[in-house]
């Protein structure tokens, strides 16, 4: 399946992981060598609020990290028509897609339009008594089939 073409990308890491810091360093040379804009530099998850408006301008955001740094993704992404591409850095890796070794060829696909979107939901709960909120959640990601090279939050 064609999907959308990749002109720029977005990259976000994994906060601390001098490992996921460094595959950023050369993700964002195979994407110089490839002639893909990079959006940003890559940033942490934790400092993801502030560069929110480049990253949202990005044809596809990479995530380094795990279910965290993906959940921290999401929230930013909210409703906006931006693909994430999750390359687990964490330990589980139930909401990204691909290990690092799979980084480079997944993206070759992506690039060469070879993908398909895997959308998820966003789920948050509020605890009421009446007219009084005992309580309520942040924003929590579902996550599907995992049949798809991309999410879209």
């Amino acid at each position: 399946m064609a999907g959308k073409q990749i002109k720029s990308v977005g990259i976000i890491v994994k906060p601390g992981h001098e490992k996921a810091m460094a595959t950023a360093v050369d993700l964002s040379a195979w994407l110089k060598k490839r002639d893909i804009a990079q959006s940003g530099e890559p940033i942490t998850a934790g400092a993801i609020r502030t560069d929110k408006a480049a990253l949202l301008k990005a044809d596809l955001i990479v995530v380094l990290g795990g279910d965290g740094t993906m959940i921290s993704t999401a929230r930013l992404v909210g409703d906006a028509d931006v693909p994430v591409l999750g390359i687990n850095y964490g330990s589980l890796g139930y909401l990204t897609e691909f290990r690092i070794e799979e980084m480079f060829s997944a993206l070759h696909s992506i690039i060469a339009g070879d993908y398909e979107i895997d959308r998820r939901v966003m789920l948050e709960a509020e605890h009421w008594r009446a007219q009084e909120k005992l309580a309520s959640t942040a924003p929590k990601a579902v996550k599907s089939t995992a049949i798809a090279v991309l999410t879209l939050w």
